[in-house]
């Protein structure tokens, strides 16, 4: 198995083979509750978290295609497990290193480094990959970009990412 290419994306793979989830498949988010329990609330309009008389939530648009969803779903998670207080009050760098924060651990939530190394050995052309990755883990196409966009960043210097993607 890949090794974890940080801390975080290191929790995040204890707390799955935890609870034996193994396969893209099998990832649910929530999982999460077993760190902290997290009611998502679906309503119309842009999405934010908050912990109200002590109760996390996550307010997300029910509309949005599924796919679409689990990411922004997982983002919200993130701020709820890596941050605390009122984001607006927040300098605009701050604001933007929380919002790193929070799609690098939406990106390690719905699909490790490890997952996606075992899934795209051998295949060819990037573009039908991101495609084909995006469908086997159940996230918009540009997440996935992004996303391994992060793994060729995290494993750049172990020359692991130009043999996978």
């Amino acid at each position: 198995m890949l090794k974890p290419s940080s801390s975080l994306e290191s929790r995040i793979c204890t707390l799955y083979e935890r609870h034996g989830i193994t396969r893209p498949c099998d990832i649910s988010l929530r999982v999460f509750d077993h760190v902290m329990p997290v009611r998502v609330i679906y309503r119309p309009g842009s999405a934010v978290s908050m912990i109200n008389n002590g109760e996390c939530l996550a307010f997300v648009d029910g509309r949005l295609p599924l796919p679409e969803r689990r990411v922004v779903i997982a983002h919200e998670i993130g701020h709820l497990l890596l941050h605390a207080g009122i984001q607006t009050w927040l300098p605009c760098n701050a604001r933007s290193k929380q919002e790193w924060q929070a799609n690098r651990f939406a990106g390690y939530a719905l699909a490790p480094s490890w997952m996606i190394a075992g899934v795209a050995q051998g295949h060819e052309c990037l573009g039908s990959l991101t495609t084909s990755l995006a469908d086997t883990f159940g996230v918009t196409q540009a997440f996935m970009e992004s996303r391994l966009t992060l793994y060729r960043e995290d494993y750049r210097e172990t020359g692991i990412a130009s043999r996978v993607v």
